[in-house]
């Protein structure tokens, strides 16, 4: 677990954003998002967790726990702010959110400032989530989307999809610029954060398509998680390559 120290030798607030998901594979739109996050917000850390086994998902169309965390440290491993976690790997089991960030808060106590990333699409189905009032109430949460998503329609449906559990919920809508350029986010005691970030057209399923038919996985993914991927002969299965 990093340790964090000011001038005077004291332990100081760490501030970390927990980014869960299923990896499979980690590719660049992955690390590209978490970077824009990690500017913006002034974070210290970034974990990325994946998943022992998604509720939603088939462990059939998924590489090995073992495999994913691989290959998530092999993509992460370059960039001094980012880390992979296997705390929900270790936990086993399906794998829910609430659970990691009470394991995070345990780990730093009170000097930790925890935010969770997450995406639109996966925001929007929150409800469905494991006590996801108390996820709201552990942490700041970080809503991503793609430019052009209506983030305006997501707020205002908060009152539809948190009223009932989650009264006085404040937030704060961050959107990129014409410029393109990466904006300071001040925290002025919100909780939830809508920001749109770069829009790359990568998707796993679209890895897991082209390894199974051999081809380049150049500029898609970190090439050390390519050559891993082949040398492991990921995803040489048809029923591997559906789904996210």
């Amino acid at each position: 677990m990093a340790r964090f120290e000011n001038n005077r030798g004291e332990e100081a607030l760490v501030r970390f954003a927990l980014y869960g998901g299923t990896f499979n594979p980690v590719h660049y739109g992955h690390l590209t998002i978490a970077e824009e996050i990690r500017q913006r917000f002034s974070l210290d850390l970034v974990y990325f967790i994946p998943s022992a086994l998604p509720p939603h998902k088939s462990s059939e169309q998924i590489a090995s726990p073992l495999d994913r965390f691989l290959m998530v440290t092999l993509a992460t491993v370059s960039n001094p702010f980012f880390l992979a976690s296997s705390v929900e790997i270790d936990r086993g089991g399906k794998s829910y959110s609430i659970e990691t960030v009470q394991h995070f808060k345990q780990q730093f106590g009170q000097r930790a400032q925890i935010y969770f990333l997450m995406g639109l699409d996966a925001f929007l189905e929150i409800s469905t989530w494991k006590d996801f009032a108390a996820l709201l109430s552990s942490c700041k949460l970080i809503v991503t989307s793609r430019p052009g998503a209506d983030l305006e329609a997501a707020v205002r449906n908060l009152p539809t999809i948190l009223r009932d559990h989650h009264q006085g919920l404040c937030f704060s809508l961050c959107k990129m610029g014409s410029s393109g350029e990466i904006t300071p986010v001040v925290d002025q005691g919100e909780n939830l954060f809508f920001v749109e970030v770069t829009a790359i057209d990568i998707s796993s399923t679209m890895i897991r398509s082209r390894a199974f038919r051999g081809q380049s996985l150049r500029y898609l993914t970190p090439r050390a998680v390519e050559e891993y991927i082949k040398k492991h002969s990921l995803y040489n299965e048809k029923d591997k390559i559906i789904g996210e």
